[in-house]
């Protein structure tokens, strides 16, 4: 079994809880939510402001903060900032979404793999010249058909109209069904699939993965670890910057009429970043994060 093991340099007063956490804290009560780890809410907080992460996310939650539960089923997500970045779960096949509070020594989400299942964003994002997406992640090593899919997508950021525009996405791929979880590739796409980068780095499936990419109108970036493991800088952007939903463990498909969603995500998560408007170097920062809290 995996544990959390914190190991930032910030000093967390017990006595002395800060604005933000009590503003964070009251909202989430308040709605019938629960903090599953307030020391954890506590020195993410201190870790973004630290780190001038905190003024550009639009949404950041994770199960080991504020969530609200239904009959024990995760009901929905509550950002550490702005309740317009809150996820709301809709769960359609009730099996294959899961809070979970025994495969790790800390409470995750486990995805089972089902499109049916939507995770998104309780608002839409009103102005988007960049963004950042960084997801805390881990596969279960399953070989053949029985890990299900060649591709699963983790974090996705699409126009949400009739012309379902595809804007930003992080995806993991396997270059055949039998192949096993240890040979998941990260993927990155942006404006559709106008921009690709599919990282030549393979996952080690023992560890989380926190894969972090960076998207504007000029280039798609994709660090992990604080290290830049691609780039496309071929992108051809479209006119869409507003309007915008954020998505967590399954694509919206581009072009569909409809809301389809496809790619479902298999493993559990740990945290969930979107930052909008800010730059790259916070997605470098971000890909660090589960190397400096999650050991193995």
């Amino acid at each position: 079994m995996s544990a959390l093991i914190l190991k930032s340099g910030n000093a967390l007063n017990a006595g002395f809880d800060s604005i933000e956490f009590t503003t964070y804290k009251n909202r989430v009560l308040a709605d019938g939510g629960i903090i599953a780890d307030e020391v954890a809410v506590k020195e993410a907080m201190a870790w973004a402001n630290e780190n001038g992460v905190s003024s550009s996310v639009f949404s950041a939650t994770s199960p080991r903060w504020g969530v609200k539960l239904l009959d024990g089923k995760l009901k929905k997500m509550y950002s550490l900032y702005d309740e317009s970045g809150d996820i709301d779960v809709i769960i359609g096949n009730s099996t294959a979404i899961e809070y979970n509070t025994t495969a790790y020594t800390f409470p995750t989400l486990r995805l089972g793999g089902s499109s049916a299942n939507i995770l998104k964003s309780k608002d839409v994002i009103a102005s988007h010249i960049n963004s950042v997406l960084c997801n805390i992640s881990i596969t279960p090593t399953i070989t053949g058909n029985g890990l299900g899919f060649t591709k699963s997508a983790i974090l996705d950021l699409t126009a949400n109209d009739s012309s379902i525009k595809r804007i930003h996405s992080i995806s993991q791929s396997r270059p055949t069904s039998s192949a096993s979880a240890t040979e998941l590739y990260p993927t990155a796409n942006g404006y559709g699939t106008s921009g690709q980068v599919v990282a030549s780095t393979v996952k080690n499936a023992a560890t989380w993965s926190s894969v972090a990419s960076f998207l504007d109108g000029s280039h798609l970036s994709v660090y992990a670890q604080g290290l830049q493991i691609g780039q496309d800088t071929t992108i051809t952007p479209n006119a869409y910057n507003s309007n915008l939903s954020y998505n967590i463990g399954s694509n919206r498909e581009p072009g569909s009429e409809t809301l389809a969603y496809t790619s479902p995500f298999l493993g559990y998560i740990a945290e969930s970043w979107c930052l909008i408007n800010t730059d790259e170097t916070k997605a470098q920062i971000l890909s660090t994060r589960a190397e400096q809290l999650y050991a193995s």
